[in-house]
């Protein structure tokens, strides 16, 4: 039930960026350029350089990628409006729930050969 104290209690919901406000991207153009050199560089890393971390760097550049869309997400700048984005969003969602079904049809399958 929805009450004077549990209103009071919300979080007011995020305002949207003014146009006219200045927008200081610089840090992400930052973040876009360090995954930049990364993806060009990160093999010659791996195999010459830095072989002893050929795991973690092989995986470093996801979370930089997604830290990118976060900030963008946070500024406003990240195009929600895009039929193309929301196409690949809608797949992403539609993969996910079809590998989550499958992942749990394997684990009932397993559980059903060891009970019986």
């Amino acid at each position: 039930m929805v009450t004077a104290d549990t209103l009071r209690k919300r979080k007011p919901l995020p305002r949207l960026r003014n146009i006219s406000e200045p927008l200081d991207i610089s840090f992400i153009k930052k973040l876009i350029w360090l995954y930049f050199l990364l993806l060009l560089f990160e093999g010659a890393l791996r195999k010459w350089f830095l072989p002893g971390l050929s795991n973690g760097l092989l995986i470093i550049r996801d979370p930089i990628v997604i830290w990118i869309y976060y900030l963008a997400f946070n500024q406003g700048i990240f195009p929600l409006q895009n039929k193309y984005l929301k196409a690949i969003l809608n797949w992403t969602l539609i993969c996910g729930l079809i590998s989550l079904l499958i992942q749990a049809h394997r684990q009932i399958e397993r559980l059903h050969r060891v009970l019986h």
